[in-house]
């Protein structure tokens, strides 16, 4: 179920992805080959408020996907987890469908190919989520990296996002194993250290014809791991033998709690 590209049909990708695992970089990347759309966030609320509703959920889902295309008709999403969540909200209040889910809103979904961003190491990614939570410096262009503001170790909430990060690759797990979806993988750290070659591989899936023949400029965004990254986890490491139980246990629930609540629209 990984879609299929004819001459005469648009080819529509889903790079399915956690935070802080190389989608914007993924992403960018693919912008800058102008071969292969412009994925984006297009299931965040100001994108899915931008596309009229014609009473056909199918419809609308599939004009999402075309803001990010291309002129070879090739067009993509990145979305999150919770993302999804957001677009079941927005279909379920436009139908009667009540009881829509982020799994159950994909059957709107055009044909697809499935790009999964994922990362080996699960405590450093949430350290940088957590960074990034702090500073809100989600992504900086190559040579403009910024002086972070004062940042504040805190375990409990690296602990926080590591159960989140593993509560939402569960989900995309159990949408691939429904779906018989093969994604094709994208692993941040062979990403980072063969870059060009992973571009290619991902042109390659999509059906760009000669993927070697396209030219792949250098990364247009800044790593934003540091010292202080380090620093982290050398401190995470040394906390988390002691109290990971209970916290990992309250994570869970706070994070299960904050899925229903959104579900059923008492959230925003």
């Amino acid at each position: 179920m990984t879609g299929s590209r004819g001459s005469e049909r648009p080819t529509h990708y889903l790079i399915c992805s956690t935070p802080r695992s190389g989608s914007s970089l993924l992403c960018s990347a693919l912008w800058q080959t102008g071969v292969a759309g412009h994925p984006d966030d297009y299931f965040k609320p100001e994108h899915m408020d931008s596309v009229d509703w014609a009473g056909d959920a199918a419809e609308y889902c599939g004009r999402l996907f075309e803001l990010g295309a291309t002129p070879t008709g090739i067009c993509g999403v990145k979305t999150m987890w919770l993302d999804l969540e957001d677009l079941a909200a927005h279909v379920r209040a436009r139908t009667r469908e009540r009881s829509l889910g982020p799994m159950e809103v994909t059957r709107y979904f055009p044909p697809l190919r499935h790009i999964w961003t994922t990362r080996r190491d699960k405590v450093r990614q949430a350290i940088s989520l957590a960074k990034a939570k702090q500073t809100e410096i989600w992504n900086v262009r190559a040579g403009k990296r910024p002086a972070y503001p004062e940042l504040r170790f805190d375990a409990g909430q690296i602990e926080t996002h590591l159960v989140e990060i593993e509560t939402w690759e569960e989900a995309w797990w159990r949408y691939f194993r429904s779906r018989g979806i093969e994604p094709l993988c994208v692993c941040y750290e062979d990403f980072v250290s063969d870059y060009e070659a992973t571009v290619r591989r991902v042109l390659a899936f999509l059906g760009v014809p000669r993927p070697d023949t396209i030219e792949v400029p250098p990364p247009p965004l800044e790593r934003l791991a540091d010292a202080t990254s380090e620093e982290w986890f050398d401190r995470y490491a040394a906390w988390s033998p002691r109290f990971p139980a209970l916290l990992r246990f309250r994570a869970r629930l706070r994070l299960a709690l904050r899925s229903t609540a959104r579900r059923f629209g008492l959230v925003g």
